[in-house]
Parts: C-alpha cells; sequence; structure tokens
C-alpha cells in the first residue's frame, strides 16, 4: 500500500517555502514610517497605453511617485518605491502602479507574490536634509529616479490624501493553450494614522533611461503637488477584488 504524505491544506503556512516561509501574513503593521509623494502631470497617451480597460485616465493626466521608508515590519527595515498612473475605477479616484522597487529579499516578494506590486529588487533611500527630503530610486546600480521636496510647510493629517491602487494581479497556466487562471484588480488600501504631516515643491529627475527599469518614460509635465508624513500604517488583505477588463 502506498504511504501517502500528511501535509495537509491546514498544515500548509502561508507561503512558500512551507519549511521556512519567506514572509508571514497580513496585516503587517509598519511604526514610524516616512513617505515622500509627487503628484504631477503626465503624458495622455502614456496613461492611457498603461491601464487596463476597467479603468480610466484622469483630467489631466496625472500619476504619483510614492517612495516609503519602514523602520520596523515583520520582516525587518526595508523601503519601496512605486510609480504610479492616476485613474478612475467607475467613478472612484484610484492608482495604478507601472513599477515599484523594494530593497530587501523577503519584503520585494511579499510585495510582488501577495499585493501584486510589479516589485523588483533594488535600491531605495529617502532621507531628510536641512529643509527638504531627498529619495533616490535605483536598481544595478543605476538611478531610475531622484526626487526632492523643498520648502516644507507643516499641513493638517486632513490635507493628505493616498490614493488605493488597483494592482493587477495574474497567474499564469501551466500550459501553454490555457488562459491565465487569475486576472483581476486587487485594490490596495492601507490604513495610515498621521503623526508628522508636511507639504512643499518638489521635483523629479530621470537620471538613467533604461530599457529593464523605465521610469524616466513617465516624465514631469507639471508638477501638482508633493508630500511628506510620518505615520504609523497598516497593510491587510486586498480591499476589493474587482474585474481587469470590465468597468
Amino acid at each position: 500500500m502506498p504511504e501517502f504524505g500528511r501535509l495537509g491544506v491546514d498544515k500548509i503556512p502561508f507561503t512558500t517555502p512551507f519549511m521556512a516561509p519567506l514572509y508571514p501574513a497580513p496585516p503587517w503593521k509598519f511604526e514610524d514610517s516616512e513617505i515622500l509623494l509627487m503628484s504631477y502631470e503626465i503624458d495622455k497617451d502614456l496613461a492611457e497605453q498603461s491601464l487596463p480597460p476597467a479603468l480610466s485616465r484622469s483630467y489631466p493626466p496625472y500619476g504619483h511617485i510614492m517612495v516609503s521608508h519602514c523602520p520596523s515590519s515583520p520582516v525587518g527595515p526595508f523601503s519601496h518605491a512605486t510609480q504610479m498612473v492616476v485613474c478612475r475605477w467607475r467613478t472612484t479616484a484610484r492608482a495604478f502602479p507601472l513599477l515599484t522597487i523594494v530593497s530587501t529579499e523577503a519584503a520585494c516578494a511579499a510585495f510582488r507574490e501577495f499585493w501584486a506590486f510589479p516589485a523588483k529588487l533594488g535600491e531605495v533611500t529617502l532621507e531628510r536634509n536641512g529643509d527638504g527630503v531627498s529619495a533616490s530610486i535605483g536598481r544595478g546600480g543605476q538611478v531610475l529616479a531622484s526626487v526632492r521636496v523643498t520648502e516644507l510647510e507643516e499641513v493638517t493629517a486632513g490635507e493628505m490624501r493616498y490614493d488605493p491602487m488597483m494592482n493587477p494581479r495574474i497567474v499564469r497556466a501551466a500550459r501553454e493553450e490555457d488562459e491565465p487562471p487569475v486576472l483581476e484588480l486587487d485594490q490596495i488600501d492601507p490604513d495610515y494614522t498621521y503623526k508628522q504631516t508636511w507639504r512643499g515643491q518638489g521635483e523629479v529627475e530621470f537620471p538613467a533611461a533604461s530599457d529593464d527599469d523605465p521610469w524616466h518614460v513617465m516624465e514631469n509635465r507639471n508638477h501638482i503637488a508633493t508630500t511628506f508624513a510620518v505615520c504609523d500604517t497598516e497593510l491587510g488583505f486586498a480591499r476589493y477584488v474587482v474585474s481587469y477588463d470590465e468597468p
């Protein structure tokens, strides 16, 4: 008689490898996170070409670069940055991530595998200096984007806004002839408890024009707003799951 395995579904951990999972289940809590968000107008064609059929572009077309440093998390300290196209799902404002860089292996795996960010492992820094804050985003020794905010002035927490993200989750079929068994948009909408909040004058540069990491494609047509915050954050399961191609 064959002796079958005993690793039943009820014994499987949240992720692989089963003997030593790379990261824990959500929710993840981040204390004293620092978040720099720059919003700026972008090319209309780029916005439309980048969005799935379920989402419509904003008027005027604009996007965000969000850079965050998390000094504490379930997988240790790390930093991450995401470039997004602002959009609408039905009548509500959302953001669609194009590119994400995460600074540590475990956090990058979780962002990509579970939260469906388009994440790659790279280098992200966020530093306060003088009256401003500077961020650098890179991979493989190339600086892909540099963001800076100066002339900071304190504002109320009510003036802060981070659009919920509609992250594209796709699971490819194991057989070439089959359609993807999963193709959806997951609304990722962290909870924020603000401690300190500022706004200022932002600027962004794209030192390296890389085909592998094309951050430079979403160039700045006009600065809209830049904010910086210190806050506690909780990143949980997706708030909603909706169709990729049906509004």
